[in-house]
């Protein structure tokens, strides 16, 4: 049931806002929909871990310690959150956990930043992956495509 209240004043008019609940439908999304979601927030990650192999050229042997600290924090991440969704369960992920847990402003914030920076992810994958399939072709073909 939604309630108007009235909003912050802008110039001269009052802009109404809307309270809603946000709790999300039981059995609104399914295994399927979940697990397309998981695998494309996946595939950066996937990204970052093919494209480790430079690393070893500069860092050598402590990279294995370094995937090994960032395994270790991603889980406690990953638990964080999904503690966070037993507690707030809602379609709006991490804005929702993050604007109730540390204030509407920074929940905005982080929607903002994933928002400008999701768009740069495909790029950096498709960096990536034209490395490889360069060597790829160049391997398959002996043709030499830069």
């Amino acid at each position: 049931m939604s309630e108007m209240s009235e909003g912050p004043i802008l110039g001269s008019s009052i802009i109404p806002t809307v309270a809603e609940d946000t709790r999300l439908n039981k059995n609104a999304i399914g295994l399927s929909e979940v697990l397309f979601q998981s695998i494309t927030a996946m595939a950066p990650a996937a990204a970052i871990c093919v494209a480790l192999a430079p690393a070893y050229a500069q860092a050598g042997a402590s990279v294995p310690l370094a995937m090994l600290l960032a395994t270790v924090a991603c889980a406690f991440i990953a638990s964080c959150i999904g503690q966070l969704a037993i507690h707030i369960p809602s379609a709006g992920g991490l804005y929702t956990y993050i604007s109730r847990s540390l204030g509407a402003k920074l929940g905005l914030l982080s929607a903002w930043v994933f928002l400008l920076a999701q768009p740069l992810l495909l790029p950096y994958t498709v960096i990536v992956a034209g490395l490889y399939v360069e060597d790829l072709v160049k391997t398959f073909t002996g043709l030499d495509v830069h």
